[in-house]
């Protein structure tokens, strides 16, 4: 059982494995929302490349329930800064302080 995913379209993410993440590499946004469908609902953290932060913030909207929770990853260097100040806002919505 899978709690941790991570979507991307570059494979350098393959190296998520090592930490314990199931990675998946698409190519497109129809690919991307194939997996999601099937994906368990015992999954905690979606964390995805930044290309594709419309299609999650779009995918995200009606959920209710806390989990799961959605972090952005920087893969090119120019989305750093907004990758990071969305990851620290989504941990503090979820647990109610600012960590980092």
């Amino acid at each position: 059982m899978d709690e941790l995913v991570l979507f991307s379209n570059k494979s350098e993410a393959t190296l998520f494995k090592a930490i314990g993440f199931l990675v998946h590499v698409v190519n497109d946004e129809e690919e991307l929302a194939e997996i999601l469908s099937e994906l368990s609902k015992d999954v905690k953290v979606i964390a995805y490349d930044t290309t594709f932060k419309p299609f999650f913030d779009n995918y995200s909207k009606n959920q209710k329930q806390l989990y799961p929770l959605y972090l952005p990853l920087p893969f090119n260097a120019e989305d750093e800064g907004l990758a990071l100040s969305e990851m620290k806002e989504s941990i503090r919505k979820s647990i109610g302080i600012d960590l980092l």
